[in-house]
């Protein structure tokens, strides 16, 4: 009968691919893990934070007071779609007009005002309609810390 020898250069070389695939699995899911995260966290913004700290009830109704102007908002959404459109036409055109450019931005500039503006004065109503408690208890509840996802 013979005898086998114990192979250290195959045991070797079969450790370190594990190991090697062991780390590049771990970056990979790392880098998935993260990828994706550069979009602004509605939790931190302001008005997220202040629809997070309304009671049910009110964030239902704003939702409406929201649809209710619903011809305003569309009008504002046609209005952005038209500004990206000309924004993408000024940046290819050919030969290339800076001042186009800059009317694309100033008209970007008036169409996210005007809907910031509606937003702000949907939130001015809804707050000057709340009780001094009411407000209390809302301001205590705005948490404008980004929340963090439960590790796995």
């Amino acid at each position: 009968m013979t005898e086998r020898k114990f192979n250290w250069k195959k045991t070797l070389f079969v450790a370190s691919l594990a190991l090697n695939v062991l780390v590049i699995g771990t970056l990979a899911g790392a880098a998935f893990k993260h990828k994706g995260n550069d979009k602004p966290n509605m939790s931190a913004t302001m008005q997220g934070a202040m629809i997070r700290a309304l009671p049910q009830e009110q964030r239902r109704l704003l939702g409406q007071k929201i649809r209710g102007d619903g011809n305003g908002f569309k009008k504002q959404r046609s209005q952005s779609r038209e500004v990206k459109t000309a924004l993408k036409d000024a940046i290819s055109a050919v030969p290339f007009d800076a001042d186009a450019l800059r009317t694309v931005f100033e008209r970007q500039k008036q169409v996210r005002s005007t809907f910031t503006d509606r937003g702000d004065a949907l939130w001015i109503e809804l707050i000057t309609k709340m009780s001094d408690e009411e407000r209390a208890e809302f301001a205590k509840a705005i948490d404008f810390r980004k929340a963090r996802k439960p590790r796995k």
